[in-house]
């Protein structure tokens, strides 16, 4: 068993996903004790990212290969162990997408979720383009989200 060796000043963790390179994400809270910030912790190399506040309620939704983690209350990006972003900042301007949440990464960096269209709810796929962090495009899928690239 590794623990993940959060500052003694937040009483509270926990772990939300996990990948085969050895990312572990989650929430940790404020000393309160409220659960306020998304974590990334690289165990073999030990080093524990906070990645800032995801707001109280807010939930670490998942981590790709290389550590980009995606998180929910709004939709949050954090890359390459930034602070969190909110995704929306980062469509090509004047795009007529906007994310109203997100469910899942993978080991591409795309991302799943509920975007908005017009007014419209509809499943999104986000694809990063070749080179940058920033989301190339919005696909709308079918009838939710497909991890196949």
């Amino acid at each position: 068993m590794t623990l993940v060796p959060l500052p003694a000043a937040t009483p509270l963790g926990r772990a939300t996903g996990i990948t085969d390179s050895g990312w572990v994400v989650g929430e940790m809270s404020d000393p309160s004790g409220s659960p306020s910030f998304a974590f990334r912790y690289h165990v073999p190399t030990g080093v524990l990212d906070n990645l800032g506040s995801i707001s109280r309620f807010g939930t670490v939704a998942g981590v790709d290969s290389v550590g980009t983690v995606i998180a929910n209350r709004r939709p949050l990006i954090s890359i390459a162990g930034a602070q969190l972003v909110e995704i929306d900042t980062l469509l090509p301007a004047g795009t007529p997408w906007s994310m109203r949440s997100v469910a899942g990464i993978n080991e591409f960096g795309q991302i799943c979720g509920l975007g908005d269209f017009g007014g419209a709810a509809v499943p999104v796929r986000l694809d990063p383009p070749p080179a940058g962090p920033f989301l190339a495009s919005a696909n709308q899928v079918g009838g939710g989200c497909s991890a196949a690239v």
